[in-house]
């Protein structure tokens, strides 16, 4: 039937929808819709990869140059109060001053023309195990003041500069060489380039405090062991890498003991010394194992080194030892990313990100410590 004016068929026409909703038909479910990832969605979640793997590496290098020195100055605090210790408990010297007396060459020997009364020096110390204190090290020009530890190992180093074992002791007759990092584990030698003739380097042990005077600075191979030869007086000699934030060279600093204003130095005693293996090098910045040598100029007396263990020697991976420590912290660390933001999922997310900060920051830290036992001494 058709509707005058209004030109519509009732017969054929839709029936109006309900306002209220009833008698409406149902409306058929619609399928779930599959998310499609294109390629920006790849492209996105690489980029995040690599953002974190960014940070962590950047984190780590944070870590070489400023947590290293955090390790170091708690040991530096330890071996300071046992270097007080053995101060204190040391008898005083009960020898006699020792007396140097002046003849000139056209003189008969009967006649003395000057006698020099020197201070007395204190007995030598008993053997120290490798990593105990053994003396402090002032360099008041470069701000250094350290405790020395017997040893050159990395577990050494990582406490403040290393004496290379079977060298004299400072303040005794001989090469006293005292190897120490520059760019990590508190940088002791950072600044020593600066040193130049005259400096003054302090050096206190149990058998007195002895002054020594800078005589030259030199830049040498890692294998030049010349620089650890014996020498006929009393000689101090810093080792460090060079240049910095490198292994490429060593950097040496010679000092002679000021006789004038130092106890008189003691005869070093005699030692011996094994071959070491081929290839071996000198200790510096970031080095593992120790040199020592018993030299006298000759090629054989060079290379002639104690310990045999080089300080570059070390490769990947070498310390086995780090592989638990290592899986355990990175698994916890990662135990406490899914903790957390598991949390964020049901709670306030930034909340729950801002609690997760200092336990994985503090994780992270006991994780590179132990990854940088892992990789190669000169990293």
């Amino acid at each position: 039937m058709d509707v005058d004016g209004g030109g519509i068929d009732l017969e054929t026409a839709e029936p109006a929808a309900d306002s209220t909703g009833d008698g409406a038909p149902p409306e058929a479910p619609t399928a779930k819709k599959a998310i499609a990832h294109d390629w920006r969605w790849v492209v996105g979640g690489v980029g995040r990869v690599l953002i974190v793997l960014g940070l962590l590496v950047l984190g780590f290098v944070v870590y070489q140059l400023w947590g290293t020195g955090i390790q170091e100055a708690r040991a530096q605090n330890k071996l300071e109060a046992q270097f007080n210790d053995i101060i204190a408990t040391t008898p005083a010297p009960t020898t006699v001053p020792t007396t140097v007396t002046t003849v000139a060459a056209s003189t008969p020997v009967a006649t003395v023309p000057s006698t020099t009364t020197l201070p007395l020096s204190a007995a030598p110390p008993e053997k120290v195990k490798e990593g105990d204190p053994l003396a402090r090290i002032e360099i008041p020009k470069i701000g250094v003041d350290k405790i020395v530890v017997a040893g050159v190992a990395l577990s050494d180093l990582r406490k403040g500069p290393g004496h290379y074992p079977n060298t004299a002791l400072p303040g005794q007759i001989g090469n006293a060489a005292i190897a120490g990092h520059r760019t990590t584990y508190g940088a002791p030698f950072f600044r020593v380039d600066e040193l130049t003739a005259g400096d003054e380097i302090i050096v206190t042990t149990v058998q007195g405090t002895f002054r020594y005077l800078v005589t030259e600075t030199k830049i040498v191979k890692p294998t030049d062991f010349t620089v650890l030869d014996p020498t006929p007086d009393a000689t101090l000699t810093l080792t460090s890498c060079n240049p910095r934030y490198s292994s490429r060279q060593r950097i040496v600093v010679r000092a002679k003991l000021d006789t004038t204003a130092s106890p008189a130095p003691l005869p070093a005693p005699v030692t011996t010394a094994a071959p070491a293996a081929p290839g071996s090098t000198l200790p510096g910045d970031d080095t593992i194992g120790g040199t020592e040598t018993v030299g006298g100029g000759d090629q054989a007396a060079d290379t002639a080194l104690v310990s045999g263990l080089d300080s570059f020697s070390a490769g990947w991976f070498s310390d086995s030892a780090a592989w638990f420590p290592t899986i355990v912290w990175a698994a916890l660390a990662g135990f406490i990313v899914a903790g957390f933001w598991f949390l964020g999922r049901h709670w306030k997310r930034w909340a729950a990100y801002l609690l997760a900060v200092i336990p994985f920051l503090f994780v992270l830290y006991f994780f590179y410590e132990n990854v940088a036992r892992l990789l190669p001494p000169n990293i």
